[in-house]
């Protein structure tokens, strides 16, 4: 029985049952990385995640479009952007759970037409109603994290407005806290 045990837990992706096992070697390396994705993410999307050219195979640091050399900056297709003024109640959505970013996408857009990580998929999905007006960058999607992208994204790369007249970046938080979206029920 050990022996059996010892062999499949060598094995990459292997079922035991209706369950797939992580290979020990997988298994070390996701174990340093700073954010391990679960057994079950890493398995789905184990092409994406040995990828170095989306995770540092060591550290586990993502890399995004438009980093290490990639002509996708900032995430859109080579780099290319509009200025778009988001207009008072256009909704718009996202997934995340982090008070600092600052990527969103028309409402509705598939997870796929993002080309977000495979973590991402965990993630809260919210969705905002503009309040007030602001200007973001906004461009088509590029193809990463195996995703097929092509979606449009709403960057808020560009500084608002506080309540006092100072300007701030165009976080999720600052937005929400200045009163340029409020966020809706899902």
């Amino acid at each position: 029985e050990n022996k059996v045990k010892d062999t499949l837990s060598k094995a990459e992706g292997v079922g035991v049952g209706n369950h797939k096992v992580i290979s020990d070697a997988d298994r070390a390396k996701i174990d340093n990385w700073k954010f391990t994705p679960s057994d079950n993410l890493y398995l789905e999307y184990k092409q994406v995640y040995d990828n170095p050219k989306y995770f540092n195979q060591e550290t586990g640091q993502i890399y995004y479009p438009g980093t290490n050399g990639d002509k996708n900056i900032d995430g859109f297709i080579n780099g290319e952007y509009e200025i778009e003024k988001l207009s008072v109640g256009k909704t718009i959505d996202r997934y995340g759970d982090n008070g600092t970013g600052q990527y969103f996408s028309p409402d509705g857009s598939s997870f796929e037409s993002r080309a977000l990580p495979p973590f991402m998929k965990e993630k809260k999905y919210e969705r905002y109603k503009v309040l007030r007006e602001f200007e973001v960058k906004s461009g088509k999607v590029a193809p990463w994290f195996g995703e097929k992208g092509n979606g449009i994204q709403l960057y808020t790369d560009i500084q608002v407005k506080d309540l006092k007249g100072n300007y701030i970046e165009a976080t999720v938080e600052n937005l929400l806290k200045n009163k340029y979206i409020t966020k809706l029920d899902n």
